[in-house]
């Protein structure tokens, strides 16, 4: 089981456009001290609003081969009843020891198995074909989406592989479930 620790936050006023997610404690992340209190904020797509938003954060290095790697446990979110949601999944990590010579990270979100959109995996980081040396530690976030989910419990989870190797350490994961 990777750490983890999750806030749950909720905003059902039908006129919301955009809802905030506070998270109040600070977050101690590995490489140094507590960050301070985050505050993230988020304009739902067109004709929908924020219902739902969970958080992940994990600080143990994970290394990954060429098959894809859980970042996070898998996580479940609620599409409220009746008619669909749609989902959107940040994923923000540190990438480091991507092996030089033109090597890659790439990333994954599947939504019950199914790779979430835009594409199957998503080519996150590479080093110079030209270096020998890993590459050193860089902070990327990237989104994923799902759509017309159909009422009830959903699987998301993340993943990464390199086309050799590579490590993440820090890392958050975003969960936002809207309504039409």
């Amino acid at each position: 089981m990777i750490p983890s620790r999750f806030v749950v936050t909720s905003c059902c006023v039908a006129a919301v456009l955009a809802c905030t997610t506070d998270i109040s404690s600070p977050i101690a992340w590995a490489g140094g001290g507590p960050e301070s209190a985050v505050t993230s904020a988020t304009t739902a797509p067109a004709g929908e609003q924020l219902i739902s938003t969970l958080i992940a954060t994990a600080n143990v290095s994970v290394t990954a081969g060429t098959t894809f790697t859980d970042i996070f446990d898998a996580t479940t979110f609620v599409c409220r009843a009746p008619g669909t949601c749609t989902v959107r999944v940040e994923v923000s990590l540190v990438l480091r020891d991507i092996p030089g010579g033109g090597e890659a990270a790439y990333g994954q979100v599947l939504v019950d198995g199914v790779a979430a959109a835009p594409d199957p995996e998503i080519s996150l980081e590479g080093s110079q074909a030209e270096t020998t040396s890993p590459s050193a530690s860089r902070a990327l976030s990237f989104v994923w989406t799902a759509a017309a989910l159909a009422s009830g419990s959903h699987i998301v989870e993340a993943k990464l592989r390199g086309s050799s190797s590579v490590t993440t350490t820090d890392r958050s994961m975003t969960i936002q479930v809207f309504k039409p």
